[in-house]
């Protein structure tokens, strides 16, 4: 089990003669350990940015909302969309696209502006009542501990196909503003840092059942409160974390005097070696073959498939 807040701050100062110890570091007045809180901190906020962590690794899903399919009104050189028979209610702004004769191909929703209007980020190419419209949700959230996306971990589990991306800046409007707008495959790409955040083309369309995407991230969370809930900092003093406990206690003994403007040479030392070896052991690695054969188990090689074609079934 790993050890407190308290208990990691108390074992350095204890390490390092600064008696006596208290209880509480949070609540403590004490100078020491209000610094030690802090830097504490630091040292969980640099080892969670700078390593993969096993620990950090999360999965996240998307289950696609249901296309609405609906009509509406244009009107030629307007934005606004009026009169939309299913309302307003499950929309929302920059979220999700239209489709629909007179739309401008990757049109999206700028603005609610009523239970039956919105207006969209293009101007519409006719004037006509009863269009058939296609809204389609297409940008979905990053999960609040987000901290960056594991390579290769996207995929279309509906489908059973990787997702492609991230896709570049240009090559997403390449797709959403050429002439050819559609691939064989889904590819997604990140909008900045917004709450929302994750966008696919193409959106899902009329053809396409509510689908199930995945993809993995490492997370933000390092701590843990005593229920087990993830949190970005220590902030109690029965709070735990994901690194081990020698690796806290001799980063913040290091810390701890590299503050004060003393010689870190041998705790630096120290909090390498037992650094590297945490890093060493996190996880596991596939084997490695010196001669470029691949090893362990394939469903398909060429040990397993017969020249010509597979005998008949019976």
């Amino acid at each position: 089990m790993s050890m407190t807040l308290a208990e990691i701050v108390g074992s350095a100062r204890a390490e390092l003669g600064l008696f006596p110890i208290s209880p509480s570091v949070v609540s403590s007045g004490a100078e020491i350990d209000q610094q030690m809180f802090y830097l504490v901190n630091q040292l969980g906020t640099e080892l969670m940015q700078n390593g993969n962590w096993t620990a950090l690794q999360s999965e996240h899903i998307i289950t696609t909302e249901t296309i609405i399919q609906t009509t509406g009104d244009l009107v030629d050189g307007s934005g606004v969309i009026s009169n939309i028979a299913a309302g307003t209610s499950l929309l929302a702004a920059t979220t999700w696209v239209v489709t629909g004769n007179g739309i401008v191909t990757s049109a999206r929703i700028a603005s609610i502006d009523s239970p039956t209007q919105v207006t969209l980020t293009e101007l519409a190419t006719d004037t006509a009542a009863g269009v058939a419209l296609t809204f389609a949700k297409d940008t979905y959230p990053l999960p609040d501990d987000f901290q960056g996306f594991i390579s290769d971990t996207w995929w279309d589990r509906t489908n059973r196909w990787q997702l492609l991306g991230p896709s570049s800046p240009q090559a997403d409007q390449f797709l959403r503003s050429g002439i050819v707008t559609t691939t064989p495959r889904r590819s997604w790409r990140q909008i900045g840092r917004l709450a929302n955040a994750w966008r696919a083309w193409p959106p899902p369309g009329t053809t396409d059942p509510r689908m199930t995407w995945e993809y993995e991230y490492n997370s933000l969370y390092w701590a843990t409160d005593v229920n087990g809930v993830g949190k970005v900092r220590f902030s109690a003093d029965t709070d735990t974390c994901v690194f081990p406990d020698a690796v806290m206690i001799a980063g913040l003994k290091m810390r701890f005097f590299d503050a004060k403007g003393m010689d870190t040479t041998v705790l630096r030392a120290t909090y390498e070696r037992l650094l590297a070896s945490a890093r060493g052991s996190d996880g596991g690695a596939s084997k490695l073959s010196m001669t470029g054969a691949k090893s362990g188990f394939h469903l398909l090689d060429y040990w397993n498939i017969p020249d010509g074609n597979f005998p008949a079934q019976s």
